[in-house]
Parts: C-alpha cells; structure tokens; sequence
C-alpha cells in the first residue's frame, strides 16, 4: 500500500467514526442545502394544481398533468386546427 493511501485510509476512519457518534440532527446541520421532510414535498399533481391556481389558471376536470384530455382546439390560425387534427 501506498503511503498516500494510508493517510486516505486514516481520514476517511476518523470522518467516519466522527459521524457514527453525531446525533441525526447535528449531521442535518451540515447538509449543504439544508434538511426538508418528505411529507413537506408536494407530488407534480399537487404542485401543478397549486401552480395554476398561483397563475390565475384553474384547471377543469380532467386538465391536470397525469390525466389526459383533449381540450377545445384554439382559434389561433386558419391552420391551426389542421395541424391539431392530424396530430390526434
């Protein structure tokens, strides 16, 4: 074994030791980005739903992400509704 792989090996036991005997709260605090709860953490439905009513948008039955629908074809070109059609 190398002599450089000695010290790696010596620090990474003491890291490790240090750690084993830290409480769970006391590791959180080192966490970079900081600690958040699972329950705290909407799934995508909820944060789109939550996000549309932000947005002034309030989706109707089936129009939220994980329930398809085909929804009215928009007015926006002679061709607009050409190209949806063929799309379908």
């Amino acid at each position: 074994m190398y002599p450089s792989n000695k010290k790696k090996e010596k620090l990474w036991r003491e890291e490790r030791e240090r750690l084993l005997k830290t409480t769970l709260e006391e590791r959180r605090e080192e966490y970079i980005r900081g600690y958040v709860s699972l329950s705290t953490i909407q799934s995508w439905k909820e944060e789109m739903k939550s996000k549309g009513q932000r947005d002034g948008y309030i989706p109707n039955g089936g129009e939220i992400m994980g329930e398809r629908t085909c929804g009215p074809v928009p007015e926006t070109g002679s061709n607009a509704r050409e190209i949806l059609q063929l799309g379908q």
